[in-house]
């Protein structure tokens, strides 16, 4: 009897919809295939990037200006940085750095001139403009952790829009 129960719950579970994995956590955000967790604590970058492996997830990889939109709209009120997923010029993912938006002066000569004055390892976002700098790994940031939502088939939904 427990086996029959068991072979039905299975073939009934593979023609539904599978769910579970689609949605987000209640303490993240949602955008374009993707969640996001914008932390409430500070860290430097090795601690940051492993509290997002933790939740299962990595350091955002920013990969249009749409996503960008979305991570300052969702940054909440302060003067703050925030950590992001590149390091060397690449994202810690993997995915390629076909969108950037580096400090250029337009906003902060402050920013500007801090683009790449630390060596390019550990980058930050600033929340007034979004800008990205590279920073002291061993500074203290906030972070951004980022997971692409899986579909039904088991691919990733993330698209990357240049």
């Amino acid at each position: 009897m427990e086996l029959s129960f068991f072979v039905i719950f299975v073939i009934l579970n593979q023609h539904s919809p599978v769910t579970a994995n689609l949605a987000c956590e209640s303490d993240q955000s949602e955008n374009d295939g993707s969640c996001y967790y914008f932390s409430e604590s500070e860290s430097n970058f090795a601690t940051s990037k492993s509290s997002c492996e933790d939740l299962g997830m990595h350091l955002v990889s920013i990969g249009s200006q749409e996503e960008q939109n979305f991570m300052q709209s969702s940054i909440s009120s302060g003067n703050k940085e925030l950590w992001i997923g590149l390091s060397r010029l690449t994202w810690i993912d993997g995915s390629s750095l076909d969108y950037n938006n580096f400090a250029n002066g337009e906003y902060d000569n402050y920013f500007a001139s801090q683009i790449f004055d630390d060596g390019g390892i550990c980058f930050e976002m600033t929340e007034l403009q979004s800008q990205w700098f590279d920073s002291s790994c061993s500074g203290a940031s906030y972070y951004i952790c980022e997971n692409e939502i899986e579909d039904n088939a088991g691919t990733y939904r993330k698209l990357s829009i240049n």
